[in-house]
Parts: structure tokens; sequence; C-alpha cells
């Protein structure tokens, strides 16, 4: 069994002036956002709810089979 490891970053809510920010160069979208601490990356609040499921997730071998780029 794999060992679940805890999303190691804060997530805080933004304040009401950067929600204000980001709302008027992303129009139209009316949710709300948070930031990951401590880098500050500017997120989807949904992304709160999955943050150890996709910190967690297992590469797979084929995971890459069609980005050549790596």
């Amino acid at each position: 069994m794999v060992e679940v490891r805890r999303f190691p970053f804060a997530i805080k809510n933004v304040t009401e002036e950067e929600d204000a920010l980001t709302k008027k160069y992303y129009k139209g979208y009316v949710r709300a956002f948070v930031r990951i601490r401590p880098h500050g990356y500017l997120w989807p609040a949904s992304f709160g709810y999955k943050t150890e499921e996709i910190y967690n997730l297992e590469v797979q071998p084929d995971d890459n089979q069609d980005n050549k780029l790596l």
C-alpha cells in the first residue's frame, strides 16, 4: 500500500482586493481563488479539495508516452 503524504503547503483564501483584481482579468469567472503558500501560486479554490489526491498521484510509466518534449 502506498503511503499517503499530507500536502505540505498552506492554502489561504485571497483577499477581497486580490479577488476583485483577479476577476477583472478573468471575466465571467465567478468562483473563488486561493493562494498556495509559501510560493503564492494562484489557483481556483476547488483545487483545495483535491490537493492531497493530486500531491499523492503516482506517476505511471506510460504517462509520458505522447509527450516528446521530455
